[in-house]
C-alpha cells in the first residue's frame, strides 16, 4: 500500500507543531544587562576589536548601555565614558 506523499508531509508538519508545542520556557533573571528594559534598539558588534561581539542596548532612547564580552560570553557592563546622550537608534558599521 502506497502512502501519498501530502499525507506524509501533514504527518511531518503535525509532528512538529506538537513537538514546538511542548516546550516548556522559562524567564532568565540572572542577567548582566540589568536597567535595560523595554529595549528599543540593540547591536551586537566587535567594538573592542578582541574578535567577540559586544553589545549595546537602548531603552526608551533615554538609557544607552553597553556590554563587553570578554570572550567566553560573560557581559560586563562598560560605564567609562560611553554614550550619555539620548539614543533611539543604532547600527554599527564598519569604516576602516
Amino acid at each position: 500500500m502506497k502512502i501519498p506523499v501530502k499525507t506524509i508531509v501533514l504527518a511531518i508538519i503535525i509532528s512538529a507543531i506538537n513537538y514546538v508545542h511542548s516546550q516548556n520556557f522559562s524567564e532568565e533573571t540572572n542577567t548582566p544587562f540589568v536597567g535595560v528594559n523595554g529595549i528599543s534598539s540593540m547591536q551586537l558588534g566587535d567594538l573592542d576589536g578582541d574578535g567577540d561581539l559586544d553589545l549595546v542596548g537602548i531603552s526608551g532612547g533615554t538609557t544607552t548601555k553597553l556590554y563587553k564580552n570578554n570572550g567566553a560570553g560573560i557581559y560586563t557592563e562598560e560605564t567609562n565614558g560611553f554614550i550619555t546622550d539620548t539614543v533611539e537608534y543604532l547600527r554599527f558599521v564598519d569604516i576602516e
